[in-house]
């Protein structure tokens, strides 16, 4: 299993599933490899599964990211991939040389490049990967979706293989 911006929780959870755990990213101390999203320091097919939460909104080239997955996928490997997206929008509103200010006012952090919409899906398949959107309601028991904190029944996550 590949963590990517690891978080310092799924580690211990991956090794008692009987994954072999790797985390990556490009500043994090918590990182086991340094390295980039877009250009992932590992052999094509080196993970059954990659999770992926909340770093592609910082990424200027989100579909070289989601390419880079599904490079170091197994085929029959999967990815779990959230973002932030805002159900009301059709399409993903990005701008990568806006300033912080505007960052903060259109995508809800000075360091986020987008704001992904409805699309979101269509747009991250792009990177030669098929998606699934599923919703996090559809995937607890009422108790545990309450206890996840998630905020409303349209919040989602993405969930990937390869296209090969």
């Amino acid at each position: 299993m590949l963590e990517v911006a690891p978080l310092g929780l799924l580690a211990p959870a991956a090794r008692q599933l009987g994954y072999e755990y790797a985390s990556v990213d490009l500043m994090s101390s918590m990182s086991l490899v340094r390295g980039d999203l877009c250009s992932l320091p590992f052999p094509t097919g080196s993970f059954d599964l990659v999770v992926c939460f909340h770093v592609l909104e910082h990424v200027d080239d989100d579909v070289a990211a989601v390419r880079e997955i599904s490079r170091v996928l197994t085929d029959d490997g999967a990815a779990v991939v959230v973002v932030p997206w805002n159900p009301d929008s059709a399409l993903t509103d990005e701008d990568l040389a806006a300033s912080p200010e505007e960052r903060l006012r259109r995508f809800g952090q000075i360091d986020h490049v987008r704001m992904y919409g409805r699309d979101a899906a269509a747009r991250l398949a792009a990177g030669d990967m098929h998606v699934d959107e599923v919703r996090w309601v559809a995937s607890f028991g009422a108790d545990e979706y309450r206890a996840s904190a998630l905020e409303g029944d349209d919040d989602r996550f993405w969930l990937f293989s390869p296209s090969r």
